[in-house]
């Protein structure tokens, strides 16, 4: 039999708890945005003190002489000298020995040119370090760019979280952007942050249904990178299919599958196939006269050692599993607007096509998409919870 002291203690603590809820509950969102910040704050500071040293960043200050460079020679010296410039010796060593790509790159031009046509795809990070980059070098440029897109992802997040009365849920936000890899991305000089921008930011402004700004910004992320075309092309087939934002959906995906046939109608650019071959199979000296035969069996091959090193050394897969099992186990899909649906479906769907198209294992390249799905995740969670709590103080009335 229960005593009168223990029943006694049991109330105590619930009416202690709730009023700790109550009194609490109102600075959850300050809180939020407080943890938010400071993790942005945090981030930074470990940017601007130990950047990460990889091939791209020489690759993107090429493009960034291209077109004031007299000929490959010069552009091959004037890229080289401004990364010299840039980087303590331990770290330029790292970029040009130890392979015989890197030994290569770093002394024949020629094969140095032949591989950034990989690079030059990527339109609007190239012309902004261009930009940039007459201020000061594109080395600098480059961390000047990656530094600001962060600041600029974390804020879309932040006011997405706002406008969506989330931010509650801070903490849940921080850890799911150390889980995708956002510092290790922001460290990284290249067009993952700048691109994760535009798509997060097209993505909110098509959940409030500004579609005009959702489609600039989405043009913008599919021009930073191009292989961003999957999500557009994917997501216009939900939003003609299902309604909300259809015409001008199919116009941005016109518009993208334009644009990216004639970038690719160009002299240089070498095909799809050999790009795969290139970032999985091997690092080849020079792309002047590899021309491999497509293979099914050998894109298969990638495929499962990507996937075996996604599961290995990054987190990406085991987090779509864990947040798809979490959503479909625990928040009811009508509790999302018909927009939030549609995204949510289009994003899911679209990881998989782009994985099967070109299977690429880092977290970088699902980071926006992966975030999108669990800010959409929370916003069906508050709505359900704020529906449970309407309906429990419903049936307390009458009891009163």
């Amino acid at each position: 039999m229960i005593s009168k002291n223990a029943v006694f203690m049991e109330k105590l603590v619930a009416k202690l708890g709730k009023a700790a809820t109550r009194a609490i509950s109102p600075k959850l969102p300050l809180l939020g945005a407080a943890l938010l910040f400071t993790f942005l704050a945090v981030t930074l500071i470990d940017v601007s003190r130990s950047p990460m040293t990889s091939w791209d960043m020489i690759a993107y200050t090429a493009l960034a002489y291209e077109d004031d460079a007299k000929n490959k020679t010069d552009l091959h010296a004037k890229t080289w000298a401004t990364v010299e410039e840039n980087l303590p010796n331990e770290d330029l060593a790292v970029l040009t020995q130890g392979s015989p790509y890197k030994v290569r790159q770093y002394e024949d031009p020629e094969a140095f040119y032949s591989v950034l046509t990989f690079y030059r795809m990527k339109i609007l990070y190239v012309e902004l370090t261009s930009l940039l980059g007459d201020l000061t070098d594109p080395v600098r440029a480059q961390r000047l760019i990656c530094m600001v897109f962060t600041a600029m992802v974390i804020g879309v997040i932040t006011y997405w979280a706002c406008r969506e009365h989330i931010l509650g849920y801070g903490p849940v936000i921080v850890a799911s952007l150390l889980m995708l890899g956002f510092v290790p991305m922001a460290k990284n000089l290249s067009p993952d942050m700048m691109a994760s921008f535009f798509l997060l930011s097209g993505m909110y402004s098509y959940i409030r249904g500004r579609d005009l700004l959702a489609a600039a910004a989405l043009l913008a992320a599919f021009l930073t990178r191009p292989d961003n075309l999957a999500f557009v092309g994917v997501f216009f087939v939900f939003a003609a299919a299902y309604g909300p934002g259809r015409w001008i959906m199919t116009a941005l995906f016109v518009v993208c599958f334009i644009v990216y046939k004639f970038v690719i109608s160009g002299p240089e650019y070498v095909g799809a196939w050999i790009h795969l071959w290139f970032s999985h199979i091997e690092y080849v000296p020079t792309l002047v006269g590899f021309d491999p035969d497509y293979s099914v069996g050998m894109h298969l091959q990638i495929m499962v050692n990507s996937t075996i090193q996604a599961v290995l050394r990054e987190t990406w897969i085991v987090y779509l599993f864990l947040l798809s099992s979490l959503f479909f186990g625990f928040i009811k899909i009508h509790y999302l607007t018909d927009r939030s649906r549609i995204l949510l479906f289009a994003i899911f769907a679209s990881i998989c096509a782009k994985y099967l198209i070109f299977p690429h294992y880092e977290e970088r390249f699902q980071f926006a998409y992966l975030a999108g799905m669990t800010l959409i995740f929370l916003m069906g969670l508050h709505a359900q919870r704020q529906s449970e709590t309407q309906s429990g103080e419903r049936k307390e009335i009458p009891l009163s």
